[in-house]
């Protein structure tokens, strides 16, 4: 345990060691970072806290990690190889590798630091239940035994998701080609997929039902219904979500009609379990009271902490909505995600810099 807490530690310390130093004596290379809060932790495998999680990805040595096109590249490895059945991974570390005080990092460092990792991390957990061993062949070289082949094996290695779940939207209007992107997401170490109802087609409810069951019957990962009639023409109607919910791989459903009673009716034949989300921002504290879940949404990138405390029921927290729902509305003037990527683009220019270019804007916030 001391070896995986110092496996952690190590590369925060001599970072900002390393700091110190460059605060007397500046090398010619200095990557200055503003932080949006003070680090309270540097563990980004035990803390949620993003900022921290943050700080790791810039600090801390991985395996590997994630290029600006989500690829895996090489860091702490120098080669590495698979079985030809997919059920087993062998890696080797480069060499150099070092803790703030000089002591080398072995493999056995390295496998107590993934179990912890695959203890805590979303994508780590995903990985981890495929995993039936990890052994030290030699220092430098260890080896991960599976279940099953894993596909996702280097994807996963550099992820920097940490405990946030992410859920894919995989839905088209080809069951063949959303079953293949839902298991692309899967491979993925997505926690779930959104599947929205097929456009353009216009399939009858019993086209509806085959398309979503063969999806589900298809997924190693849960399934959340996406029903948003304004895009997509055709709407799933009640009685054919009541029949989807039993499914088990399908858990949930994004319902973003913006009726009410269709949500009551909703919430009143599913099972407990069965999460409803909403779909649309402006009658979300109707859909709390008629017995949903929560949401996702546009506006709560831009007002977080009003949806979050409506969510919660927190006295005055309807009010304080009603106040920013102008605004809110606001964010649809135009197709979503052009507006709220706008609004998120002003505050941030305001935040950071004042010294932005003028923006030509047709709608004001």
């Amino acid at each position: 345990m001391r070896k995986c807490i110092r496996l952690v530690l190590a590369a925060g310390l001599l970072a900002w060691l390393t700091g110190l130093t460059a605060a007397q004596t500046p090398p010619a290379k200095v990557l200055r970072v503003v932080p949006s809060a003070d680090l309270t932790q540097l563990d980004p495998t035990f803390a949620s806290v993003v900022i921290t999680r943050i700080y790791g990805l810039m600090v801390y040595e991985t395996l590997f990690a994630w290029d600006s096109k989500l690829q895996p590249r090489p860091q702490m490895v120098r080669d590495w190889s698979t079985a030809t059945d997919g059920l087993s991974w062998r890696f080797t570390l480069r060499p150099g590798l070092a803790f703030h005080d000089g002591q080398r990092v072995t493999t056995a460092d390295v496998i107590p630091s993934l179990r912890r990792w695959m203890e805590r991390d979303v994508v780590g957990q995903k990985l981890g239940a495929a995993v039936t061993g990890m052994d030290a062949v030699d220092a430098d070289t260890f080896e991960i035994r599976l279940s099953k082949p894993y596909p996702a094996m280097l994807f996963s290695l550099g992820s920097g998701i940490g405990q946030v779940p992410v859920i894919m939207g995989t839905g088209t209007n080809s069951t063949a080609e959303t079953v293949a992107r839902t298991q692309e997401a899967a491979n993925l170490a997505a926690s779930a997929a959104l599947v929205v109802v097929p456009y353009y087609n216009r399939p009858p409810q019993s086209g509806l039902l085959a398309h979503f069951k063969t999806v589900a019957e298809n997924s190693d990962i849960p399934i959340i219904l996406y029903n948003v009639p304004s895009r997509t023409v055709v709407k799933l109607e009640l009685d054919t979500i009541l029949k989807l919910s039993k499914e088990e791989k399908i858990v949930g459903i994004k319902e973003a009609t913006g009726d009410m009673h269709f949500a009551g009716k909703i919430r009143s034949g599913v099972s407990k379990e069965f999460t409803l989300l909403s779909g649309d921002d402006a009658s979300f504290g109707h859909f709390i009271n008629a017995g949903g879940d929560g949401i996702i949404s546009v506006g709560s990138h831009v007002f977080p902490r009003e949806f979050v405390t409506l969510q919660a029921k927190e006295a005055g927290s309807e009010k304080k909505f009603e106040a920013s729902l102008a605004t809110i509305n606001n964010l649809y003037l135009e197709p979503n995600p052009i507006p709220v990527k706008m609004a998120l683009f002003l505050m941030i220019s305001k935040r950071v810099t004042h010294t932005c270019s003028p923006l030509a804007v047709t709608r004001s916030f």
